[in-house]
């Protein structure tokens, strides 16, 4: 996992969207046909929709990072490791179809992917511990991020986040290693105290149910 390469891509990605605003173009021309899933305030929603992605992206690091020193201490790196390692492997080399993509508009894949990842880990954690690895709630950003992605490939990168969780569950004995279940325990007797919310509860954008189902998503390309 190269995290100064993620922030090295992020950064020049910023750059890129500061001098252009191309991402802040795409999405200004996408407002009539984004999903009527995707909520976004009345006043300068572009605007709002480009911060949020910005700050989508901003997270993949932090996220990554948060995941590993947790598995570390869990004592599951072995289970989680290959998936952040996916993750970034993805940020240094993109596929063939991304390269001649730029800016925030391009890396929004990478993120996603690495959020849908990171996602994954903490419901089988979840799932094992009953309660998440890291204390995050990404579900409805990456809905969101889905539908801006758009299909068919946004269902090819959950397609690669879906394979490479079969792979990882051939190691989920690491939860019942004595290790795990010591750390368990230690986990149980104190309160999380630094708790994240909900990604979208600090955001303009949101979901909504309204309308749903009444028109297909349509891709920012």
């Amino acid at each position: 996992m190269n995290l100064d390469v993620i922030y090295q891509a992020i950064a020049k990605a910023k750059s890129h969207e500061v001098a252009t605003h191309q991402l802040e173009v795409l999405v200004e021309k996408h407002l009539p046909v984004i999903h009527p899933l995707i909520e976004l305030p009345n006043d300068e929603p572009a605007k709002a929709l480009v911060e949020f992605i910005s700050d989508y992206i901003d997270y993949v690091p932090a996220l990554m990072e948060a995941v590993d020193e947790g598995a570390r201490i869990a004592g599951i790196e072995d289970h989680v490791k290959p998936l952040l390692n996916i993750a970034s492997a993805y940020f240094e080399s993109p596929p063939e179809t991304l390269v001649s993509e730029h800016g925030l508009h391009a890396i929004m894949d990478e993120a996603y992917l690495a959020h849908r990842l990171i996602e994954e880990v903490n419901d089988v954690y979840l799932a094992n511990a009953g309660m998440p690895l890291i204390p995050m709630d990404t579900v409805m950003a990456n809905v969101i991020v889905h539908n801006l992605i758009g299909e068919p490939f946004a269902n090819e990168l959950d397609a690669i986040v879906h394979q490479a969780v079969q792979q990882m569950m051939i190691k989920e004995k690491v939860y019942v290693d004595n290790h795990f279940q010591i750390h368990l325990d230690n986990r149980k007797k104190h309160e999380l105290v630094d708790t994240w919310p909900c990604f979208t509860e600090n955001s303009n954008v949101s979901v909504g149910l309204k309308g749903a189902a009444t028109k297909n998503p349509e891709p920012v390309d």
